[in-house]
């Protein structure tokens, strides 16, 4: 949170660019997640879904912060995309978020890429 001059406090965003193709779905997320925003990332990610989205890829290389509630939003729909047979893959993963990851037990349950390149190329394996 930050204060603005006349001493109100505003909470950071979460902005998300979503779109289809076919049945991958593209985000990329920048600015902060955190538990306020994540009703509007299930929203976003549901709309990609009723699209015909089976797979998210999701690119997280400009988000400057990320609590744990999110976390547990990406893991739900992480969830979600493996039950009906696909897959969901983060790329631009920072040095930050690598060790946010690792101390929370959670590296090792997401697939995680340099690239949205790397990213297409894992989930249409």
């Amino acid at each position: 949170m930050t204060g603005s001059a006349e001493g109100e406090e505003t909470v950071a965003e979460l902005r998300i660019d979503a779109r289809t193709e076919g049945p991958l779905g593209l985000l990329t997320l920048s600015g902060e997640g955190r538990l306020e925003t994540i009703d509007t990332l299930r929203t976003e990610v549901r709309g990609l879904r009723a699209k015909g989205a089976k797979s998210l890829i999701v690119g997280v290389q400009s988000l400057g912060f990320v609590d744990s509630a999110s976390m547990g939003v990406l893991l739900e729909l992480q969830e979600d995309c493996v039950r009906d047979g696909g897959a969901l893959v983060l790329h631009g993963v920072s040095v930050r978020l690598r060790r946010m990851l690792d101390g929370m037990g959670l590296s090792t349950r997401f697939q995680a890429v340099a690239d949205e390149a790397a990213a297409r190329a894992l989930v249409s394996k």
